[in-house]
């Protein structure tokens, strides 16, 4: 058998490596380490002593002298004068008036008269003529100026009566009150010639009263007729209610 030949290897040159150069190893500085400073040490002062304050005894207060209290001089009491008592001296008396009958009115003479119609145009004259009583002419003078309500009292059938009468009407509002009032004064100064004895409210117009002595004039506002109610509290009294004409 024939022998294999072998191959020969070629040897390649191995390259040689640089040698490195190994530089030395710079050496670290050192830091000097300075020692701290050392820190000053503050000076203990020693605290000052407080002073004591001296405490000096309180002064001794001055006892006030008691004087002894004089004595009061007795009063002396003297005798209460007596009060002379006055004389009564008795009262004059009064002259008496001497009361003058009245003078007789003439009696006008009636003629004869021939006519009927002139007969009958005389009887009413006369009766025109004739005065009203002071009744009549204050009731007018109310139902004249539209007072409301309009009653007359009777005391006469009263024993123990301030008047023989009352009149009592109102007003719807103050002016009314008023001009009510104002007519019974004139028509009665103007027809009886009368003046009223007294008379009061006029101010406020709320209660007029109007004294003619037998007859007294109560003009109210409704609401204080109503609130004091005369009908009422003299009920015992003659009532008349007077109605308007108109």
């Amino acid at each position: 058998m024939p022998v294999k030949k072998e191959k020969t290897v070629e040897k390649i040159p191995v390259k040689k490596k640089k040698a490195v150069e190994i530089k030395p190893v710079l050496k670290k500085k050192v830091v000097e380490i300075k020692p701290a400073p050392k820190k000053k040490v503050a000076e203990i002062k020693p605290v000052p002593k407080k002073k004591v304050a001296e405490i000096k005894p309180a002064p001794k207060k001055k006892v006030a002298e008691i004087k002894p209290v004089p004595k009061k001089k007795a009063v002396e009491i003297k005798p209460v004068p007596k009060k002379k008592v006055a004389e009564i001296k008795p009262a004059p008396k009064k002259k008496a008036v001497e009361i003058k009958p009245a003078p007789k009115k003439k009696v006008a003479e009636i003629k004869p008269v021939k006519n009927k119609k002139a007969a009958k145009a005389t009887t009413v004259k006369k009766q025109k003529v004739a005065e009203k009583s002071l009744r009549e002419v204050i009731t007018d003078a109310l139902l004249d100026k539209q007072g409301k309500d309009l009653v007359i009292l009777d005391f006469k059938k009263i024993g123990s009566s301030i008047c023989d009468a009352f009149i009592i009407c109102h007003g719807a509002s103050r002016p009314q009150v008023e001009a009510l009032s104002d007519s019974v004064l004139e028509n009665v100064k103007k027809k009886t010639g009368e003046n009223p004895l007294h008379k009061e409210g006029l101010e406020n117009a709320e209660w007029i009263l109007i004294d003619y002595g037998d007859i007294l004039v109560h003009i109210f506002q409704e609401s204080i007729r109503i609130f004091y109610n005369l009908e009422q509290l003299w009920a015992d009294a003659e009532i008349t209610k007077i109605k308007s004409t108109n």
